[in-house]
């Protein structure tokens, strides 16, 4: 199907007990390689708590669960729906990113990661 754009990555190694890891797709214009953009440019999903987080949404639930170590996460980029979902071990999330504007942005897969002492 040529309007669903999709990726999907493993999680082998959350990073301790944190797992603050985001998974999602971005706009190369605007994102920032030298800090977080989960809030300002891209939509994600937190590994952490399954929390969905936007460039206009802060935060709504996404799975409201942790995504463990070996599990897959796949981004799904309706351009049609104008949404961004997300699945882990193959079960669709029930909550997705709408609005997301296929005229506006040509989107890539994103990550960002964060450790905290």
């Amino acid at each position: 199907n040529e309007s669903v754009e999709s990726f999907k990555v493993r999680i082998l190694n959350r990073g301790g007990t944190n797992g603050h890891i985001m998974i999602g797709m971005a706009p190369k214009q605007g994102f920032n390689k030298n800090t977080s953009n989960y809030d300002s440019c891209g939509w994600y999903i937190h590994v952490y708590d399954g929390t969905l987080y936007s460039q206009s949404v802060r935060s709504l639930v996404g799975i409201g669960r942790t995504i463990q170590n070996n599990e897959e996460v796949q981004v799904k980029y309706n351009k049609k729906e104008k949404t961004i979902s997300f699945s882990i071990n193959g079960v669709d999330c029930p909550n997705v990113h709408r609005n997301v504007n296929p005229n506006d942005y040509e989107l890539f897969p994103a990550f960002g990661l964060y450790d905290h002492n």
